[in-house]
Parts: structure tokens; sequence; C-alpha cells
């Protein structure tokens, strides 16, 4: 008998990265179907972290801003610093996504 696997694919995947002169990876949090239908209006992910040096930092977050029988709206931000001796914050426009849940 043939086997197949099905696995549920994250919905968004967060991640934070920083520089810390060497390179290094943050938080990772995968955002499921069942983590959007579960959260209530407010509800924030955020990948980020406090303890490297601050520069080349690269951070996100999704909050949960509308609800509904057919799915869930929430605002993705992107944010950092640059990866320089003096590194600058940074902020990209935020997106409003729609995810459809059935």
């Amino acid at each position: 008998m043939k086997t197949n696997v099905i696995t549920e694919q994250p919905m968004i995947t967060l991640k934070s990265q920083y520089s810390d002169f060497k390179g290094g990876e943050g938080e990772v949090i995968n955002i499921f179907a069942k983590d959007l239908k579960a959260a209530e209006i407010g509800e924030e992910w955020v990948a980020d972290f406090t303890n490297c040096c601050g520069r080349g930092n690269d951070c996100e977050s999704l909050k949960v801003v509308y609800k509904d029988d057919r799915g869930v709206a929430a605002v993705y931000r992107n944010w950092g610093t640059t990866n320089e001796d003096n590194p600058e914050d940074w902020e990209e426009e935020p997106q409003l996504l729609w995810f459809e849940l059935a």
C-alpha cells in the first residue's frame, strides 16, 4: 500500500535576523490557519530579539485587525537597522494581508 503524508503548510512565516558582526538567526514563527482561526482581533505575533549589537537587524510582525467567517485581515510590518558602524533605523510600509480561511 502506498502511503502519502499530507502536512499543513504555514499561512505565513515571520523571521528575525541580525548581523552581530558574524551574522545571526533570531526567531522563526510559523503561523498556521488554526492559529489565525483562534486569534482575536488585536492578537500579534512578533519575530524580534534583544540580545545583539543592534546592527543589521531585520524584524517582522503580524497583527490581526479584522476577522469574519471567511477569513482574517492582518497588518504585516517589517523593520530593522542598517548593518553599519552607526546603524540607522528603517521600516517598510505596512501591508494589509487577507487570509482566506475555508
